[in-house]
């Protein structure tokens, strides 16, 4: 199997290396050295998303020398959750943001090893090189691109118009038929504007009900500790997410041997488990899509409605003279890198503004005649 690991260089700098039983490969290793110049978390992501990669084709027996553009493709429609008796399933095992860093990470190797297989350095291991198929990147770019037309044209090219604002009765509903203090907690915060990579990523010590806030571990754009933005929760989101840590994962917690640093966990224990396992997306998106269909909401809903939610009501704030509320507030408590990332929301209220008015102004022109 290939395993991530961290290596150190001459002058104590951390690096990653990807090693199959333990002996580091070298070109995956080379690639991720050079990945590492001035980057620290490019390199550990790429590196993740490879050795996922290896590890796929692996489990089916085909070698590293064998992955050639057919097998990509399974890949990527394993990821996409691809099913050829009912042409799609509807939900993919990753999130949509995640296969694109798949894409951008093998692409990237392949171009890297484009660039550098003539070298006579590379040509040294002649057991799992790429030299047998000789793809280049643009063949693994152009495979990757026509797989994902099928996720894309289903779930980016439809015109799907994605509820971008809840109405108080949709919230009450949903959050009804979420079966768990765990999953009822994570939509709560995803209502606080919580990208759900960032509440999965909450550890225990990174949630303080004192002072009630949040400060997920990982967070888009975001690369060390000290930028890691906290979430100010109110009072409704602390005693949920007080009493799943009391009733349901303390419970779990007494099944298994070793505890988990992270705040949401996978509460079905059976008795080969000895630690607690983090939540995945897939998991949540799963329960998620079920409680908002028993809640009878027709609408295309996202786990990222709620931070879309939480944007709008913010624009609404801004609208109170009362409130001394910048566009740099906004940028701070949504997590945006740029203050430009409040266009589509903005965009969003003005149309629904506009319709408003268009419906008003039609029915004073009703009895022009």
């Amino acid at each position: 199997m290939y395993k991530l690991k961290q290596a150190l260089d001459s002058n104590n700098n951390i690096f990653y290396v990807i090693c199959f039983n333990d002996i580091p490969d070298f070109y995956l290793s080379l690639y991720l050295k050079q990945k590492s110049i001035n980057k620290t978390k490019t390199p550990k992501t790429y590196g993740e998303k490879l050795t996922f990669f290896l590890n796929y084709h692996y489990k089916q027996n085909i070698n590293y020398s064998e992955i050639d553009l057919q097998s990509i493709q399974k890949f990527f429609l394993y990821l996409i959750n691809f099913n050829s008796e009912d042409n799609f399933s509807n939900i993919p095992r990753v999130s949509y943001s995640t296969i694109i860093t798949y894409k951008s990470a093998i692409i990237d190797f392949y171009k890297f090893y484009s660039a550098h297989k003539n070298d006579n350095i590379l040509k040294l291991d002649t057991k799992r090189n790429l030299v047998k198929n000789n793809i280049s990147w643009k063949e693994v770019q152009e495979t990757i691109k026509i797989t994902l037309n099928i996720y894309l044209k289903k779930y980016k090219l439809n015109n799907k118009e994605y509820i971008k604002e809840y109405t108080s009765e949709e919230i009450k509903a949903i959050y009804s038929q979420l079966n768990s203090l765990r999953n009822k907690s994570i939509f709560l915060l995803s209502l606080h504007g919580m990208r759900i990579d960032e509440i999965l990523s909450i550890t225990l010590d990174s949630y303080n009900g004192f002072l009630e806030t949040v400060s997920p571990t990982r967070s888009k754009g975001k690369n060390s500790l000290d930028k890691q933005r906290s979430i100010v929760l109110n009072e409704q989101c602390i005693k949920v997410i007080e009493n799943y840590i009391l009733n349901e994962r303390n419970i779990a917690l007494q099944k298994v041997i070793y505890n988990s640093p992270y705040l949401f966990v996978n509460l079905k224990i059976n008795k080969y488990d000895k630690k607690l396992t983090p939540l995945s997306y897939i998991n949540f998106y799963n329960s998620f899509l079920s409680a908002a269909k028993r809640a009878n909401i027709s609408n295309y809903v996202r786990i990222h409605s709620g931070r879309s939610h939480r944007a709008s009501e913010l624009l609404d704030f801004m609208n109170n003279d009362k409130i001394n509320f910048t566009d740099e507030y906004l940028r701070q408590i949504m997590g945006w890198n740029n203050i430009e990332s409040s266009k589509p929301y903005i965009e969003h209220k003005n149309r629904k503004k506009a319709l408003d008015i268009s419906r008003e102004i039609a029915k004073m022109k009703k009895k022009m005649f």
